[in-house]
């Protein structure tokens, strides 16, 4: 979405892989997709950044990419996941273990072990706190793209755009 408006898309410093925190922005636009949530535990999975298009908030960002989420008017844009459930997670460790290899001295980059660590709790929360903030909005989006997921085996794991109605 952001080189689509206009942005720059380039390679991230390093890669971000697994669960890690993302903090959301102190701005009216991130409370009113986020609320009063201040810090959560996305799935990350990408080598790649942005720069924020023209108009557009800044709502999340991590430790290891600035970039997480932006908002321009009723569209959201995210780099990290929500719409993780335990099998994508699984079948993308196993179809991507050469990447895991050869990443895995980053200090931003979790091995399949570790991500699976304590999933269905992080899957749980991933599904769980869209509906806190959105309702079912953002609940449908993330289970279309479940679906999206199941269906193109050749998924790129590059930013995503969320469309409320």
């Amino acid at each position: 979405m952001a080189k689509a408006c206009g942005a720059r898309v380039s390679e991230n410093p390093i890669k971000e892989i697994g669960w890690g925190p993302a903090t959301v922005t102190d701005s009216e636009v991130a409370k009113h997709w986020f609320a009063d949530i201040e810090r959560f535990n996305p799935f990350h999975w990408h080598g790649e950044t942005f720069d924020l298009p023209v108009g557009a908030n800044h709502l999340l960002a991590s430790a290891h990419c600035q970039n997480q989420a932006y908002a321009m008017g009723k569209h959201l844009a995210m780099q990290c996941h929500i719409e993780m459930t335990p099998d994508m997670i699984k079948s993308w460790c196993d179809k991507d273990q050469q990447e895991l290899l050869e990443a895995k001295l980053s200090l931003a980059v979790q091995q399949a072990d570790g991500m699976q660590e304590n999933l269905p709790l992080h899957c749980f929360f991933c599904r769980k706190w869209p509906g806190s903030f959105m309702g079912s909005g953002l609940r449908a989006c993330c289970n279309v793209l479940r679906q999206y997921v199941k269906i193109e085996q050749t998924y790129k794991r590059n930013s995503l755009c969320l469309v409320t109605p």
